[in-house]
């Protein structure tokens, strides 16, 4: 009896733990994204690029990191840097685990593509299922 409420003990204080470490990664996550949003406010391409690798590297399984790619991208895309754009999107197409994330970078995709008279590659990105 004692040995069951032990393990009942446990599996609760690792559920709790694990609700922690999730919500410390969101607020973290969240910081990092006000900060990518000032400097994209501001310009400061060399700060947009360390912290949205930062986010996506670190924070990759929150909300923040595709949503700080995607913003980013536009930035570059602005930018006229392409290619860092289309690098961002793919990322967010491969590894954010948000679908309506991924449904919005492919479109942006397309976009690019059909911006470089591209249509074929275009019509590829969008005809993902």
């Amino acid at each position: 009896m004692t040995a069951a409420i032990c393990v009942c003990c446990l599996g609760f204080a690792g559920w709790n733990g694990w609700q922690w470490y999730q919500r410390n990664q969101a607020a973290h996550a969240s910081a990092a994204y006000v900060q990518l949003q000032n400097a994209v406010y501001t310009n400061d391409m060399k700060n947009v690029s360390s912290i949205s690798t930062g986010l996506m590297e670190e924070y990759s399984t929150t909300v923040y990191a595709p949503l700080g790619a995607l913003q980013v991208a536009a930035a570059e895309v602005e930018a006229g840097d392409l290619k860092a754009a289309r690098t961002r999107l793919q990322w967010v197409i491969d590894k954010s685990g948000h679908p309506e994330y991924d449904t919005l970078a492919r479109i942006r995709l397309a976009g690019i593509e059909l911006s470089e008279k591209n249509t074929t590659g275009a019509l590829s990105i969008l005809q993902y299922r």
